[in-house]
């Protein structure tokens, strides 16, 4: 499951919790925790009313994320604001989708 297990390990990366299978269709499913909005819509629905001080802390929630990321030895390679995500319930960003993250020592 990629880097999945990451997002267990700290609350700057979305949580998984398992895997599930659709029964009518066969497919896999992934269950992680609900998060509220991703970066993109935020910031078109809020940008004029962000301070720099709330726009410092998203870059910093984000960069901290990567760190912890970089720090398990593994790369974030697909990371955009679609896939950057707010939690309402405690204030916090998290980076989701890790599909494309992988071993730093592994090639692309």
């Amino acid at each position: 499951m990629a880097c999945y297990h990451l997002g267990n390990k700290t609350p700057t990366i979305v949580g998984c919790f398992g895997l599930t299978q659709n029964l009518s269709n066969g497919n896999y499913m992934l269950v992680m925790r609900k998060m509220d909005i991703n970066l993109r819509e935020y910031l078109q629905q809020n940008y004029n009313q962000l301070t720099w001080k709330e726009k410092i802390r998203i870059a910093f929630e984000i960069i901290y994320a990567l760190y912890f990321i970089h720090f398990e030895k593994a790369i974030r390679r697909d990371l955009h604001s679609g896939n950057i995500l707010y939690s309402q319930h405690n204030h916090s960003w998290r980076i989701s989708d890790l599909g494309f993250c992988g071993p730093a020592d592994k090639s692309s």
